[in-house]
């Protein structure tokens, strides 16, 4: 099944997608990355990872009750600049 990375979704299991993982990786050179043989199993990685992120206490709150992950949020502020509610900061899409 693939990903859902729908922004602020109710249905949503991954903040990013494979294409942005593999660019990622690609770029820091993760080769175990790179040797994941199929999408399905990349999938389920970023699921996973998802998952665990979402057990981590973030500021604000979500931006609606109805989505399905943690992010995005109202009332987020980094490094002094308001984090926008519809969208996923880079941050979580790198830690994922």
């Amino acid at each position: 099944m693939a990903l859902d990375t729908t922004v602020g979704g109710a249905n949503s299991d991954s903040y990013a997608s494979v294409t942005e993982a593999d660019t990622y990786h690609a770029a820091y050179g993760n080769t175990a990355w790179a040797a994941i043989s199929t999408a399905a199993l990349k999938e389920a990685a970023l699921r996973k990872a998802a998952q665990y992120i979402d057990t981590k206490a973030f500021l604000g709150i979500k931006t609606a009750s109805t989505q399905s992950l943690e992010w995005p949020r109202y009332n987020v502020i980094v490094d002094g600049y308001d984090v926008f509610s519809n969208a996923i900061p880079n941050d979580i899409k790198v830690a994922q």
